[in-house]
């Protein structure tokens, strides 16, 4: 398996921003059991809120911050 990496993007009137956790989780599930706690955390103290939460695998966890370094 891997370790995984909790991505947040979050969206309130019009401007998102990108969170993310640099601790990894051993595995998946724990990974996304934490993204659907947050998730509904968000839901409940920003109901006018959109975004995405995803569990992101090493690599795709560098090539993120790599892009977002970039200004992307």
């Amino acid at each position: 398996m891997g370790e995984y990496f909790l991505v947040i993007v979050f969206c309130m009137f019009g401007e998102c921003q990108n969170l993310d956790s640099p601790k990894p989780f051993a595995s998946y599930g724990e990974c996304h059991e934490q993204a659907q706690a947050t998730a509904m955390m968000m839901n409940r103290q920003y109901p006018n809120s959109t975004g995405e939460i995803y569990c992101l695998e090493e690599e795709q966890y560098k090539l993120y911050l790599e892009a977002f370094s970039k200004g992307a």
